[in-house]
């Protein structure tokens, strides 16, 4: 997915995963950013804890592994997404999302 604007935005994608084991799990995607956003976070929530992220709002011109472990999901599903404010031009790519129980 990418987020890009050639003006000032704020923007959110997202996956609703449902059927999900409780258990503790480990979100992964990689990124390629050109930086410079206000914010831009990689997270998981509604999985039955608090809201984690991973910054992003960093320049990464080759693919980049974020990872965010131990989310311990105690409700069957988890909101994982990426969420950015950002200025004109400014642009992110992610891929290969995983969500792996460990």
């Amino acid at each position: 997915m990418t987020q890009y604007s050639d003006t000032a935005y704020s923007a959110s994608m997202y996956q609703n995963v449902t059927g999900l084991p409780n258990g503790t799990y480990t979100l992964k995607a990689w990124v390629k950013s050109g930086g410079g956003q206000s914010v831009a976070q990689l997270f998981v929530k509604n999985y039955g804890g608090t809201e984690k992220n991973a910054a992003i709002n960093y320049s990464m011109s080759n693919w980049t592994e974020i990872t965010i472990p131990n989310i311990a999901v105690t409700n069957g599903s988890a909101q994982i997404g990426v969420y950015s404010v950002a200025n004109a031009g400014n642009w992110l790519r992610v891929d290969d999302w995983s969500l792996t129980r460990n």
